[in-house]
């Protein structure tokens, strides 16, 4: 009786997409102060949201494509989604500031 151990490759967007959307919920959470999350009866506030989010998400897949992470084991993971998360958030924040 042999057993095979097959490694496969998953696509990481579906993480990374819920990671940019967690931590731009706890940007908005501590956004002026207040902490709390009276911004989400604003609809204006979720169209910010979500143009943060998906610009998050968008640079961390650059990033994950440009370093080229493969997903195999946990410590990668964990590895690429904090790299990815900080860099994706300095380059966020550069680029609200030009």
């Amino acid at each position: 009786m042999t057993s095979e151990l097959t490694v496969q490759k998953t696509d990481p967007s579906l993480l990374l997409l819920t990671n940019a959307a967690f931590i731009t919920l706890f940007l908005f959470f501590i956004d002026e102060g207040y902490y709390n999350f009276n911004w989400m009866t604003n609809w204006g506030a979720w169209l910010v949201f979500s143009i943060y989010t998906i610009v998050l998400f968008l640079i961390q897949v650059g990033i994950s494509k440009l370093i080229e992470i493969k997903v195999q084991s946990a410590k990668k993971v964990a590895l690429g989604i904090i790299s990815t998360t900080s860099l994706g958030i300095l380059l966020l924040s550069i680029l609200l500031a030009i």
